[in-house]
This record gives C-alpha cells, sequence and structure tokens, in this order.
C-alpha cells in the first residue's frame, strides 16, 4: 500500500516533462550519493551517520586486537538501505535512466560522459555491496540494453560474460543456494 501512495503522490506531482526530468536527475544525485557513502565506507571503515559495513564470515577467533577480521565486508546504507542487498537493488533502480543516457542517439558527448562516469560509481558500489541478486539484477539490465542497441548476439556474449564473471568471482559469488534466507529474493 506504501508503494502505491508514493507512486500516485510522484503521478498527481509531477505534471511535465521538465518535472519528470527533474524528478530523474534528484533520483540520480540521491542515489550517487548512496554510492558515495557506500565507497567512504570502505575505504574509510565509517559512512556518513556511523554506518559500517557488515562482516560476513567473521569468526569468534579473528576479533581479537592484532588481526583484521578474515571475512567479507559488504557496504550498506543509510536508513532503510541499511541491508546490503537493498542498497544494491536501490543503486540498480537509476541504471536504465544512465543507460539511455549513454546509448540514445540524441544524447549530447557531456551527457553520455556523465552517463559513464556515473555509471561507473554505481557499478563499483553495486560490487562492493557483494550482492548476488544485485549482480544478477546488474547483469539482466546491462544485457537488456546491450540486446537493445546492440542486437540479441551482442546481448547473448554479456550474459555469458555476467554468468562466467560472476562464477569466478571470490568470496560469496559461488555460493548460491537455493536454501538460504535471501535466495527467494533473488
Amino acid at each position: 500500500l506504501t508503494i502505491v501512495v508514493f507512486y500516485l503522490l510522484i503521478r498527481i506531482a509531477v505534471q511535465t516533462e521538465r518535472q519528470m526530468r527533474g524528478l530523474i536527475g534528484a533520483l540520480i544525485l540521491l542515489t550517487l550519493f548512496q554510492a558515495g557513502n557506500g565507497i567512504l565506507q570502505h575505504w574509510t571503515g565509517v559512512g556518513l551517520g556511523g554506518t559500517t559495513a557488515v562482516m560476513e564470515g567473521v569468526s569468534e577467533d579473528s576479533l581479537d586486537d592484532f588481526e583484521e577480521p578474515a571475512g567479507i565486508a559488504r557496504i550498506r546504507g543509510t536508513g532503510f538501505f541499511g541491508d546490503p542487498n537493498d542498497l544494491a537493488m536501490a543503486l540498480l533502480l537509476v541504471f536504465p535512466f544512465l543507460f539511455t543516457w549513454l546509448l540514445d542517439a540524441d544524447s549530447g558527448a557531456l551527457k553520455r560522459l556523465l552517463a559513464v562516469v556515473f555509471l561507473a560509481v554505481l557499478t563499483y558500489a553495486v560490487f562492493l555491496t557483494h550482492s548476488r541478486g544485485g549482480f544478477l539484477g546488474l547483469a539482466a539490465l546491462s544485457a537488456a540494453y546491450v540486446y537493445r542497441r546492440f542486437g540479441r548476439t551482442v546481448a547473448v556474449l554479456v550474459a555469458v560474460a555476467a554468468l562466467v564473471a560472476l562464477l569466478a568471482a571470490p568470496g560469496r559469488g559461488r555460493e548460491v543456494s537455493s536454501s538460504e534466507a535471501s535466495a527467494q529474493g533473488r
């Protein structure tokens, strides 16, 4: 019900193409803020608001004062994006807009350059979440836009490359199980 109410509020508020472009721009900037917060969290250990990465695979034995914890640090966002999987999905929200900026024939050079930079930052942040669902979402979005622009053959190659990258990834990438708690979300 909450999503329906938010949709209706946005639908009532956004009446013109200019307002829609403003809404999309605001979504991109806010998403970049969340990505930047996660990247800051990864490199400094603490993000804005005191958020820290979720450590997975850390044993009690590795938590003494002299050792770095041996595990995977998964960045997370602030607020209701506190779960790395939720942050990854939120970051993916603006990829279609940026892919359109990049692949649209009417886009200028500046818009394409911004799209490349923003996509690089967001892709890096999705990688730092170590979210398999986020990676699969990114692969699906990429394949769909590559298919739209370059055709089936290139899209299949992108999908196969994404699958190989997922299987070759260190850590969580190879641990896909249907009995896991987050498996239904993927």
